[in-house]
C-alpha cells in the first residue's frame, strides 16, 4: 500500500513546508494531485541544470526524470536543459585522464 511506504510518509512530511518548497529549486507540491514520492526541480533551464549538477557533485549517477505532459517535457528538457551538460564527459576526461 502506498500509504505505508517510508517514501510516501516522508513526502507527506515534506508537503507540509510553506509553499511546498523544500530547497532553493525543489518543490513537493505533486503530493497535492497524486500519491507517491516525487519532487520537482523548478526554475529556468540554467537553474534546473545547476540543481541537477549539485546532485551529480554529491555522487548521484542516475535520475528518474518526468514531466507533464511527458512527451512535451522530455523534448523541452532535451532542448533547454541538456545543452548545459554538453561536453561534461569530455571536460572530466581531460581533467582526470579517464572518464568518470
Amino acid at each position: 500500500m502506498w500509504e505505508q511506504s517510508q517514501a510516501n510518509t516522508r513526502m507527506k512530511e515534506l508537503a507540509q513546508t510553506e509553499g511546498f518548497r523544500i530547497g532553493k529549486h525543489l518543490w513537493s507540491g505533486f503530493t497535492t494531485v497524486r500519491p507517491g514520492a516525487g519532487v520537482a526541480i523548478v526554475g529556468d533551464p540554467q537553474q534546473v541544470a545547476d540543481t541537477i549538477q549539485e546532485f551529480i557533485d554529491l555522487g548521484c549517477t542516475e535520475f528518474c526524470l518526468s514531466g507533464y505532459p511527458h512527451d512535451e517535457e522530455a523534448e523541452r528538457f532535451g532542448r533547454l536543459v541538456m545543452p548545459y551538460f554538453a561536453g561534461r564527459v569530455e571536460r572530466q576526461t581531460t581533467a582526470s585522464g579517464t572518464p568518470r
